[in-house]
């Protein structure tokens, strides 16, 4: 008795430490988001906030009582708390990681906001509603995260099934509801309509403007360089100008001298879920000055293979690049961002001595 009542005199700040060190483990132990490991942790988190969801909705019920449904239901904010704060510290991993911030910074503010606002907004729990709504959104990101990986398909169909599938779960969960507390749900019904859709739409709406990161698909490594090879072990080198470690304006932003015949190599290295194959494209674009806006010249596609670490590599060969400013994107069939690579380019006359990297 004295330990529970200790426990949950202290449950504040035991959330704000849980938090903090879900946090830090979710970024070492959540490495791949196809192996067995990631797929159990949010089930569990999921699972969690279900079981809080449906204590709350039991605590509505009058008739209940005793003191052990009492410490049951005084339990419910805080596991709702736990488990959508250990969910969408997951999702920030996987998504993050999926993310180029040209097209998701967006989506990553708002990912963030929901996760410190879970920290911040602790009283929010205790509200019936809220912990519904949440509930819904948590199942339309777990459906996004994993559909693909089901299906073995990347696309707009597999994000309309995730959608489906997200709605056929909470539908059944509101059936349950409408069994445990009628009268509740009956009152509430209403006000779910509108907050659930509008989840629903918005969601929607941030998928098919590209706003949402590419996830599953994350961007391992990308660069230009003057020449990219395989060698003889199956692996990738690259032949590149010397860059000081302190140069950091160089690292990001490269200055390519470029002879006047030779093409550049534009390498990537994607990272996709095991059986899943998907292509990706390298946009070739130059910064028209006169126009005072980007122009594509190619959109040279491969084949993404998934289930190595490091990520499938792959290159495209662009010839006849100008001086001026350049850039690659990396995006999906839909267009959705990986990532992007700038740089400028300058005509020289010679090359000084390239260095070996390995890719």
């Amino acid at each position: 008795m004295a330990i529970w009542q200790f426990l949950f005199s202290k449950r504040e700040r035991l959330m704000s430490l849980a938090f903090l060190v879900g946090f830090v483990v979710d970024n070492l132990t959540l490495v791949r988001i196809d192996v067995l490991w990631s797929s159990l942790v949010l089930l569990s988190y999921l699972m969690v906030a279900v079981i809080a969801v449906l204590l709350t909705a039991f605590a509505e019920r009058r008739e209940v009582r005793g003191p052990l449904a009492a410490r049951l239901f005084s339990l419910a904010p805080f596991l709702a708390q736990f488990s959508f704060g250990a969910l969408f510290s997951g999702y920030f991993v996987f998504f993050t990681r999926s993310a180029s911030l040209t097209s998701s910074w967006a989506f990553i503010v708002l990912l963030a906001a929901v996760l410190l606002g879970n920290e911040f907004f602790k009283n929010y729990y205790q509200r019936f509603e809220f912990q519904i709504n949440i509930l819904f959104v948590a199942i339309f990101f777990f459906t996004i995260l994993y559909t693909p990986i089901v299906l073995n398909r990347m696309d707009v169909w597999a994000f309309l099934v995730s959608g489906a599938v997200s709605v056929l779960v909470m539908m059944m969960l509101v059936f349950v509801l409408s069994r445990i507390i009628p009268e509740v749900m009956k009152n509430m019904r209403p006000v779910l309509k509108v907050s659930l859709g509008s989840a629903f739409v918005v969601i929607n709406i941030l998928y098919f403007t590209n706003i949402i990161p590419p996830i599953p698909l994350s961007l391992k490594q990308a660069g230009v360089y003057h020449v990219v090879e395989r060698t003889e072990g199956g692996g990738y080198q690259a032949q590149t100008e010397g860059v000081a470690w302190y140069d950091l304006v160089s690292r990001y932003h490269p200055t390519i001298h470029r002879l006047a015949n030779e093409p550049l190599y534009f390498y990537s290295s994607v990272f996709a879920p095991t059986h899943l194959s998907v292509p990706i494209f390298h946009e070739w674009q130059y910064f028209d000055d006169i126009k005072n806006e980007w122009v594509t010249t190619d959109r040279l596609q491969f084949q993404v293979t998934g289930g190595r670490d490091g990520g499938y590599r792959g290159y495209s060969v662009k010839g006849n690049l100008f001086a001026g400013e350049w850039r690659v994107n990396v995006v999906t069939e839909q267009g959705q961002y990986l990532g992007r690579t700038r740089f400028t380019v300058e005509r020289v006359p010679t090359l000084s001595t390239l260095v070996i990297k390995l890719l």
